[in-house]
């Protein structure tokens, strides 16, 4: 039996931790090593914490608060298993999720993928990457799935609101040996981490797999948790992450790698957008800033060939609307529809 190190970064999550710190305990594969990262959390977060401290299994860090990437990479530089996962202190395990994971860390494979469900209270939404239960991808499906890893292509677009399902790292149990040396970057740098720790282990791993477990939950009740702050330097710091993706696909002489990156480009106009329209903001400074990510001039080159004909008829008028800089319409439409939740 594979022994897996479970890396859980805490910040001021008091709300949802016990239950978190509960179903890794609580789950049936009894070889882990839970590394609790107390990362400067300043609510009841700690004391909850230490009512775990004498379980052997737990280990527990407190460093000051640098961030989920800091606090993650705390946690890897003393793990000590086999396998690597993550969990985000306000989310949570299912109780069969190591169990239904087990054969495959047993078969030695370097990246096991497994859905996820988004708990929003009283609603909770399965994502499944793909639509086969299980797949394999070695060779040339690697590759294939490295790029969509960067972005979507062709009919691939059918499905744009699943753009981000692949990107985290909470739904992946990784090889030590895959991830050794491997760091987090600052999300003040490039505004999500997932994306860009990802992107070279899929190049590095030999055999990636997928299976169709509904192994973690995503909680999106919680507006404070590490992954949901809002931040208005968001657009620079993705501008940043997109120029580091850009550098690491030069090394491909296949288009579609760029191609994928503009993509992700104009896709990624919905969360920017959710952005500034669900923000604090007046109406007035609403459609001012609005008006300013549309006209960055990288959407330009983004929208040049972008197939439109691909998308549901709701993206095709959302994405219309920001090739043509429609901030009024914009706004008016995402706050009808509060948002898009509606449609993620």
């Amino acid at each position: 039996m594979k022994k897996v190190s479970i890396i859980v970064a805490v910040y001021n999550v008091e709300k949802y931790l016990d239950k978190c710190l509960k179903s890794i305990i609580g789950q049936n594969y009894k070889n882990v090593e839970i590394i609790v990262v107390n990362d400067g959390a300043t609510d009841g977060s700690y004391k909850i914490i230490q009512k775990y401290q004498e379980n052997p299994n737990v280990i527990i860090v407190n460093k000051p608060n640098g961030g989920l990437s800091d606090a993650r990479n705390a946690g890897l530089k003393i793990a000590s298993g086999e396998y690597i996962l993550f969990v985000d202190g306000d989310d949570w395990l299912d109780k069969e999720c190591l169990n239904k994971c087990s054969k495959y860390m047993e078969s030695n494979i370097d990246i096991i993928m497994f859905s996820f469900i988004r708990e929003y209270g009283d609603v909770s939404k399965k994502a499944t990457l793909f639509d086969l239960n299980y797949i394999e991808f070695e060779g040339e499906e690697k590759l294939k799935l490295e790029r969509r890893l960067v972005g979507p292509i062709g009919k691939e677009l059918k499905q744009a609101h699943k753009i981000e399902d692949l990107n985290p790292v909470w739904n992946k149990l990784y090889k030590k040996t895959i991830i050794l040396g491997s760091y987090f970057t600052d999300t003040k740098k490039i505004g999500t981490e997932d994306l860009w720790y990802n992107l070279p282990l899929f190049s590095k791993a030999k055999k990636i797999i997928y299976i169709d477990i509904e192994g973690y939950h995503y909680n999106k009740m919680n507006d404070n948790s590490l992954t949901r702050v809002y931040n208005k330097y968001l657009l620079t710091r993705w501008k940043n992450l997109y120029k580091i993706i850009f550098e690491y696909i030069s090394q491909y002489s296949d288009d579609t790698y760029r191609k994928a990156l503009e993509n992700r480009k104009v896709i990624n106009l919905l969360a920017l957008t959710r952005n500034i329209v669900e923000s604090n903001l007046s109406k007035r400074e609403k459609i001012i800033e609005l008006d300013k990510l549309l006209n960055e001039p990288m959407y330009e080159e983004a929208f040049s060939d972008f197939e439109f004909k691909y998308l549901s008829l709701v993206w095709k008028v959302f994405y219309f609307m920001c090739k043509n800089k429609m901030s009024m319409s914009i706004y008016i439409f995402m706050t009808i529809a509060k948002g898009a939740k509606k449609w993620l």
